[in-house]
C-alpha cells in the first residue's frame, strides 16, 4: 500500500462455482489486488511476495490471476515462473533452510518431527516449501537429480490427476502419461492423499524409497497432502523425489534407516510389470500392447531374414 500504491480488497467471489480455484485477481488500471476471503496467511504471503516480484523485476506483461489459470503465452508463463521462484526465495531464505536441512541430513534415522518443524518454521504452504527445495538442494547440496510432482484428488473417487510435474537434471521417473491411466497405488504421493481422506487432518506426511522397475531407478520420495486451498471438495498432494545415487548417499545419513519403507512401484497400472500387486487398479494393457508389438517386430525380422535371398 505505502510503497507501491496498491489497493487491497477482499471478496467472496470464490463462492461462485465457476470461479473456484482463484485466490486473487490483480487489476492493473487501478493497481487493485482483489483477494479471496478464504486465503490463509501463508497463501496471502505468497501472493504478496509474487506481487513484489513483478514490481522488483519490472515485469509488465504478466499473468493477472493467482494461481495462474490457462495461458498459452510462453513469455507470460516464464515470467510467472520467475515471480514464483522470487516469492519462494523471499519467504524461505537460503541460509536458514540450509542450516535446518544440514541438521536433518546428519541424523542416522529420519526425524519426521524435525522435518515437520522445518516446514512449519516458514509461513509457507507445503507446496511452496517443496518447490523451494528443488532450488536449494541442487545449489546448496549438489543434489541435482530430482523431480517435483503435484497431484489433485477428489475424496470418494479413484481419480488422481497430475497437476504439476517438474524434472531436474534429466527426465526423471515418474512422468505423466495419458490422463485416463491409473497412477500406481504404491506411490507414496497417493498414499498420503488417501490417508488425508481417512483422517480429515490438515496435513498428512510420509516418505518411502521407491524403486521404479521400468527404468531401474530408485528414489527417496517425500510427500505431503493438504486440502486444496482454492477448490472445495478436493485435496492436493506434493512430492519431491531424489534419485538415490552416490552423491545422495554422501549427503543423507539416514538413507539406510530401516524404518523407511521400501516399495517396488510402477508408473501406471496400464504400464506396470509388477506381478501379484494387491493395489492394482487396472490390467497392464499398455504393457501387453508394447510386448505384443515387440514380438511382432521379432517375427517380422525373422521372416525377412529367412527369405532375404
Amino acid at each position: 500500500r505505502d510503497k507501491l500504491g496498491y489497493t487491497l480488497v477482499e471478496e467472496q467471489y470464490d463462492s461462485f462455482y465457476k470461479l473456484q480455484g482463484i485466490g486473487a485477481v490483480f487489476v492493473p488500471s487501478s493497481s487493485t489486488l482483489v483477494l479471496s476471503q478464504k486465503l490463509s496467511e501463508a497463501q496471502r504471503n505468497f501472493i504478496f511476495a509474487k506481487e513484489l516480484a513483478y514490481s522488483f523485476l519490472h515485469i509488465k506483461d504478466r499473468i493477472l490471476v493467482h494461481p495462474s489459470i490457462e495461458d498459452n503465452n510462453f513469455d507470460r508463463i516464464l515470467e510467472d515462473s520467475k515471480a514464483s521462484y522470487f516469492a519462494g526465495a523471499l519467504i524461505i531464505p537460503p541460509t536458514k533452510i540450509k542450516q535446518q536441512l544440514n541438521q536433518l541430513f546428519a541424523h542416522e534415522s529420519f526425524d519426521a518431527m524435525l522435518f515437520n518443524d522445518i516446514i512449519n518454521s516458514f509461513n509457507a504452504s507445503p507446496e511452496v516449501f517443496y518447490q523451494r527445495l528443488t532450488s536449494i538442494l541442487p545449489r546448496e547440496f549438489g543434489i541435482k537429480e530430482l523431480f517435483f510432482l503435484g497431484l489433485s484428488h477428489q475424496p470418494g473417487t479413484e481419480t488422481f490427476t497430475v497437476t504439476k510435474e517438474l524434472h531436474f537434471g534429466q527426465q526423471q521417473t515418474p512422468r505423466s502419461y495419458a490422463a485416463n491411466e491409473s497412477y500406481c497405488g504404491r506411490w507414496v504421493a497417493r498414499k498420503v492423499l488417501e490417508n488425508l481422506e481417512r483422517s480429515n487432518a490438515q496435513h498428512e506426511f510420509d516418505l518411502q524409497i521407491s524403486n521404479f522397475s521400468e527404468d531401474d531407478k530408485t528414489y527417496l520420495v517425500i510427500s505431503s497432502a493438504t486440502k486444496e486451498p482454492f477448490k472445495d471438495g478436493f485435496n492436493a498432494g506434493f512430492s519431491i523425489g531424489l534419485l538415490i545415487n552416490n552423491q545422495l548417499k554422501k549427503k543423507l545419513n539416514f538413507l539406510d534407516d530401516p524404518k523407511i519403507r521400501k516399495q517396488n512401484v510402477g508408473l501406471s497400472c496400464e504400464r506396470c510389470s509388477v506381478e501379484h500387486c494387491s493395489e492394482r487398479r487396472a490390467a497392464p494393457t499398455l504393457l501387453n500392447s508394447v510386448e505384443i508389438n515387440q514380438e511382432r517386430k521379432r517375427l517380422v525380422a525373422s521372416i525377412q531374414n529367412k527369405y532375404k535371398g
